[in-house]
């Protein structure tokens, strides 16, 4: 497991000078549910470039809650010096952990209300 990461409240994280940060947007699809209501939800990506690793923390804002992933990579010092793929996997990573976070409190929700396992595939 990776670092604290804010959960609750109005908590950012504001990289140091030397960071790059990535910001993206996913749209929730709901062309084939009938909904009137479209969400945006925005993660906010920040990528910290170390000279031997690259670490980046993905965070949702759902708006009464903050969820977070983290990821890493290390650079093998045989390899060629290519830091866009070091923040390509660390990012790639940061999303994958957010992703099951998420999962797994869904399935906890369920459970607590449903009194029964629940099983939430990816």
């Amino acid at each position: 497991m990776g670092p604290d990461l804010p959960i609750g409240g109005d908590q950012r994280l504001y990289p140091p000078v030397d960071s790059a940060i990535s910001v993206m947007s996913i749209r929730e699809d709901v062309s084939e549910v009938a909904m009137s209501d479209t969400k945006i939800f925005t993660v906010d990506i920040e990528v910290q470039e170390h000279p031997d690793r690259t670490e980046a923390k993905a965070l949702l804002d759902l708006g009464d809650r903050i969820h977070g992933g983290w990821g890493r990579t290390r650079r093998n010092p045989a390899d060629a010096d290519r830091p866009h793929l070091g923040d390509e996997v660390a990012v790639a990573r940061a999303l994958t952990d957010l992703a099951h976070r998420l999962l797994g409190e869904a399935a906890a929700e369920i459970e607590r209300s449903e009194h029964q396992p629940a099983h939430i595939h990816p």
